[in-house]
């Protein structure tokens, strides 16, 4: 896409179109074992496999553009290496069903799972333990209410907030299925909920012998989502090259991520191709002539020429300007700015 400079009749018209482009790094997830965090419970033995949930939810200002999948692991390198297993969890008595060993009536005793306390975001130590990018000091979690689970031939998901029963004593075996409940990006603004890694453990009612090492674990990533509102084109027209003349338009980024910084990049302002005109292109540096800035608010604190960039803006709205001057910018006379139509493109590049 190009910007325009368009002189008819002594009027010199300028057309800038903009560009953005986003790069958002994609990082690994890690999570570590630890101790049994079950209850005491003695009952009947049983098996989950894999034994870490990993939720990957990308936000969206539209609630029906909110997307979601769900994976499983069984390690710490499977997480890091994304080296996942499948997409349900399975859960397996062993021996004789749901029946507690020893207990010569039988008594049945369902399989309970529940999330106790809510997923926090990864800290600073861990993110760079992790080798992810660092990240401001965040308050944010994810309450066990909004993580969701049913098993596989079941319509209904349940939170589990609350015991939920997960393997009756009578079932040999169910495959599992967890999601994020997406009603959380309607009770919270979803640039509310940093992008990262949220973890947390599931707990159950029955101890896990067997695996008494390893926790159930629970891995949401919240992606980073970045959305630019600015217009296409900025249009200076410049009717007396003799006088000053700028045009401003509004910028603004929506993210759920802290750590992005924007970057404004110019390609340079040249003069397109003119059959009438007998003179090379090249015969003078027009963005000589021109300047560029950014603002917060209403303070014009950051500027770049044509053909440069300004990057590190660390603000997320504000004001893009473009100024001509020949007193102020330019190094030739006015009138050796030729008439015809020129062309820039700004490119607007979000990253972490």
């Amino acid at each position: 896409m190009m910007n325009i400079i368009e002189i008819k009749n002594n009027k010199l018209i300028i057309i800038i179109t903009l560009l953005f482009m986003i790069t958002i790094l994609s990082f690994p997830v890690l999570a570590d074992n630890g101790k049994g965090n079950s209850t005491d419970k003695k009952g009947p033995e049983y098996k989950v496999s894999p034994p870490v949930v990993v939720l990957k939810v990308t936000p969206a200002s539209d609630f029906e553009d909110i997307s979601q999948n769900m994976k499983l692991c069984s390690t710490v390198d499977d997480i890091e290496t994304e080296d996942y297993l499948q997409k349900e969890m399975t859960v397996e008595w062993i021996g004789s069903n749901g029946k507690s060993k020893g207990d010569e009536n039988g008594i049945n005793d369902d399989l309970r799972f529940k999330i106790e306390d809510s997923l926090n975001l990864s800290n600073e130590k861990e993110k760079r333990e992790f080798g992810l990018n660092s990240n401001k000091n965040s308050d944010n979690i994810i309450d066990p209410k909004y993580i969701l689970v049913k098993k596989k031939k079941e319509n209904n998901y349940s939170s589990l907030d609350e015991e939920v029963e997960v393997l009756d004593s009578d079932t040999k075996e169910t495959e599992l299925k967890f999601k994020l409940d997406e009603e959380i990006f309607e009770d919270n603004d979803w640039q509310d909920i940093e992008a990262g890694v949220y973890k947390g453990n599931i707990t159950s009612n029955i101890g896990l012998p067997g695996n008494s090492n390893k926790r159930l674990r629970i891995i949401v990533i919240i992606d980073s989502v970045v959305n630019i509102n600015i217009p296409d084109q900025m249009n200076l027209e410049i009717e007396k090259p003799i006088k000053d003349k700028s045009v401003t338009i509004d910028w603004s980024v929506n993210t759920n991520n802290s750590d992005i910084k924007i970057k404004f990049s110019s390609k340079g302002i040249e003069l397109k191709d003119n059959k009438e005109l007998d003179v090379e292109k090249d015969y003078i540096d027009y963005s000589n002539f021109f300047k560029y800035y950014i603002a917060k608010n209403e303070s014009f604190t950051d500027e770049f020429s044509p053909g440069s960039n300004k990057k590190g803006i660390d603000y997320r709205e504000g004001k893009l300007k473009l100024k001509y001057s020949a007193e102020e910018n330019g190094d030739k006379e006015w009138y050796e700015l030729l008439a015809g139509e020129y062309e820039d493109t700004v490119t607007i590049t979000v990253s972490e």
